[in-house]
């Protein structure tokens, strides 16, 4: 709509919405809010984009943009204002279910109803949501592709000497308990200290999570992992990442002749060695199929009091891991060099260093994210592994859209960024936090960088 006054001349009367286009369709852009309330969002024949994944940051821009974003859509209730219905829609006038989706992207051509508005007092809308919804009066029959499988993706994929994956496995923790914020369970970390801990509250939930984050991991069958998220107590049997890697290497859908092992401390530190990497209650981990790359060395994490945007107080970035594989090519063996990373993210403020959000889009901690590119730069300059091999990868979740100062950062320093697309939504807006960059060397040797789309689109 041309602006959001003409949504209020039709406030209680029985409306149709269609798409501007005449042969377009509305399509779930939001639906966080589906399970409890009930409701999803609605845009314009697509998913509507976050405004740094695909615009320099700018405070006019941003601006501009947030209206555009609120005039593009509008909510689908549920003719009830219960919270978490027993039933809720899903695709084709069906209820939802495990088999009947509603995924992000998923169309109806028209939407009939009465308009309403409605604000939550408790949660106010960002200045790009609409408060505006339709109670809807006939059934509707949304329709989308079906979900990407295993061989979906491999298949989009396609032939690879090697592969390489960064997924986010959400507080995986082998310690199970009390999280709440003023009672946590506690544990130590590597370095010594306590903290509390994020993972499972009971051993069921434990094996839910591990089940679902097992599938994924074997599904991307890649040779070398970067994981974010996973529970900083150590290396031995009783961790985190030893119950995970056990788990793929129990799996039967595990690919044939597949072994999976992990990095494990000490860490090289500049000349001198160290237990773990950072303080923190989750760190970055690096799973490889042992039976397709040979760690060469030792992995590496930067010295924080050098590198001190690695710490809680000044960059707020959990400590990186480099670690040098040997794998196969077509004409022998080569090295490559794989880090790991996982920047500050947009949402706690830091308390120095004019992190506050400016309002260009980039959220809070912006300076913060870009001091952590500097100096995983300067970091990496070093060769941390020993292995002067010039072959670099970067993964993990840099907390940063496609456009924002850290991605151009590292793409005017040395990296190009071989990843594209959608692969997280926030509040109803998409984009990617997660990226992979390479060094020069390995720009040509890149075949296709694909994004498994099992997770954001999902209710």
């Amino acid at each position: 709509i041309a602006d959001m006054a003409n949504w209020e001349r039709y406030e209680g009367m029985l409306v149709k919405v269609t798409s501007v286009n005449a042969s377009g369709k509305l399509v779930v852009s939001d639906n966080y809010t589906l399970g409890r309330f009930g409701d999803v969002t609605l845009s314009v024949d697509k998913v509507l984009p976050q405004f740094t994944d695909e615009n320099a940051p700018s405070v006019s821009g941003y601006a501009q943009y947030a209206n555009t974003m609120q005039r593009s859509q509008i909510i689908l209730d549920d003719l009830s204002s219960k919270q978490n219905p027993v039933v809720v829609r899903g695709r084709g006038g069906s209820d939802l279910s495990a088999s009947n989706p509603l995924r992000a992207g998923d169309g109806v051509d028209a939407v009939v109803g009465v308009l309403d508005q409605f604000y939550q007092a408790s949660s106010p809308p960002e200045i790009y949501q609409t408060s505006y919804r339709v109670q809807p009066t006939q059934t509707l029959n949304f329709t989308g592709a079906p979900r990407p499988t295993e061989a979906d993706l491999q298949a989009a994929l396609g032939a690879a000497g090697v592969k390489v994956a960064s997924a986010n496995v959400l507080n995986f923790f082998s310690k199970v308990g009390d999280t709440s914020p003023n009672t946590k369970d506690v544990f130590t970390t590597p370095l010594g200290n306590s903290i509390g801990i994020r993972g499972a509250n009971n051993a069921a939930e434990l094996e839910r999570q591990k089940a679902k984050v097992v599938a994924n991991l074997i599904g991307l069958q890649a040779d070398v992992y970067g994981l974010m998220e996973v529970q900083n107590n150590g290396f031995g049997s009783d961790s985190a990442l030893a119950l995970l890697v056990d788990a793929m290497n129990a799996s039967p859908g595990k690919p044939a002749g597949a072994t999976y092992a992990y990095v494990k401390a000490p860490f090289n530190q500049g000349g001198t060695t160290i237990a773990g990497a950072g303080t923190d209650a989750i760190t970055v981990a690096i799973v490889y199929r042992s039976d397709r790359a040979t760690p060469v060395g030792a992995a590496a994490v930067p010295n924080v009091n050098t590198y001190d945007a690695f710490t809680p107080g000044v960059g707020g970035a959990r400590v990186p891991i480099a670690q040098t594989f040997s794998v196969p090519t077509a004409s022998g063996a080569e090295q490559l060099t794989f880090v790991v990373n996982h920047f500050k993210s947009k949402g706690s403020l830091l308390a120095t260093g004019g992190n506050e959000d400016k309002l260009d889009g980039q959220g809070n901690n912006n300076p913060a994210r870009v001091k952590t590119a500097m100096q995983l730069k300067d970091w990496l300059a070093t060769r941390p592994t020993g292995s002067d091999t010039d072959k670099v990868i970067l993964v993990g979740d840099f907390n940063a859209y496609a456009k924002e100062d850290p991605v151009t950062y590292l793409e005017s320093n040395g990296f190009t960024k071989v990843t594209h697309g959608y692969s997280y939504s926030f509040d109803g807006l998409w984009g990617s936090l997660d990226h992979i960059f390479v060094s020069p060397t390995l720009v040509s040797k890149v075949g296709k960088a694909v994004k498994w789309a099992i997770n954001a689109e999902e209710p």
